[in-house]
C-alpha cells in the first residue's frame, strides 16, 4: 500500500460541517467547491471498510488529472502513492462535473479545488481541499486543509440542498446577473489587405472569423472575455 511523509508543513484537519464552514472554500458564488465536494462524497467515494474511488482518476474523466506538488502544500509522497486533483473547470474531461453549466467565468469561478492521495489499488489515503489563486497562479497554503473521514460520511447521503445550508454556502447574486458580463461581443477590425494567408490564428483563441466578412477588408469577430485559466500553475495536466 501506497505511503506518503508527514515531514512538511502542519495542515489543519476539518472534522465537521460547522469547521468547514469556517474555511472560505466554494462558500459563495461562483464557486463551486462545495458543490464539488458534495458531488465527490456522494457519486464517487464508496466506503466499505475502505474508502475507494469509483472512478479511474488516470482516464482524466470529470478532469481528475495528477497532481504533482511542486509547491509543496502537501506531503511530500513514498512508495506508489499519487495525488489526483479534481476541480480544474478548464481541465479536459471536467465538462463532465454535474455543475459546471451553473458557472460564471470570472477570477472566482475557477479557483477551488480537492486533491485525493490515491494508492495503487485506488484506495483512498487521504482528501484535501484547496485554493488556486488566480492572480499569482499559485495554491494557497493557508486554505488547504485535510478532510477527515467522519466528515466526508456526514455528507455522503445528505441532499444537496440541505449541505449547502449547513455548510454556509451564499449564492450571491443570479445566475443571469452573471452571465450578462460573459455575453459575446463584437469587433470589427480594418486591414490593409484582403489576404488571409497570415492570419491563422483568427479562428484560434480569442474569436471566430465571420464568414461573410472574409472576402472584404474588415473582418468581424465573435467572442467570450478571456477566462483566467491556471494552466501554467503547478498542478500539470499530463
Amino acid at each position: 500500500m501506497g505511503r506518503y511523509s508527514k515531514n512538511s508543513r502542519n495542515i489543519r484537519t476539518l472534522n465537521t460541517v460547522q469547521q468547514l464552514k469556517d474555511a472560505t472554500f466554494g462558500h459563495r458564488f461562483p464557486r463551486h467547491g462545495l458543490k464539488l465536494l458534495h458531488w465527490l462524497a456522494n457519486d464517487m467515494i464508496k466506503f466499505d471498510n475502505i474508502w475507494t474511488i469509483l472512478c479511474h482518476p488516470d482516464n482524466r474523466g470529470f478532469g481528475f488529472h495528477i497532481f504533482h506538488n511542486s509547491e509543496g502544500i502537501l506531503p511530500p509522497l513514498t512508495g506508489s502513492s499519487r495525488y489526483f486533483e479534481v476541480g480544474n473547470l478548464h481541465a479536459p474531461g471536467a465538462q463532465s462535473l454535474p455543475f459546471r453549466e451553473d458557472q460564471s467565468w470570472n477570477m472566482e469561478s475557477n479557483t477551488d479545488r480537492i486533491i485525493l492521495r490515491l494508492d495503487s489499488n485506488m484506495m483512498i489515503g487521504s482528501v484535501y481541499i484547496t485554493e488556486h489563486t488566480p492572480n499569482n497562479s499559485r495554491f494557497s497554503a493557508k486554505d488547504t486543509y485535510r478532510l477527515s473521514n467522519k466528515l466526508i460520511r456526514s455528507i455522503k447521503g445528505e441532499s444537496l440542498e440541505n449541505f449547502l445550508r449547513k455548510a454556509g454556502y451564499d449564492p450571491g447574486e443570479s445566475v443571469q446577473n452573471h452571465r450578462a458580463s460573459n455575453e459575446s461581443y463584437s469587433i470589427t477590425i480594418e486591414e490593409e489587405s484582403s489576404d488571409t494567408s497570415s492570419h491563422n490564428e483568427d479562428n484560434e483563441t480569442y474569436g471566430l472569423l465571420d464568414e461573410h466578412s472574409k472576402s472584404s477588408n474588415r473582418r468581424t469577430f465573435t467572442g467570450k472575455a478571456d477566462p483566467r485559466d491556471d494552466s501554467n500553475c503547478c498542478c500539470i495536466i499530463l
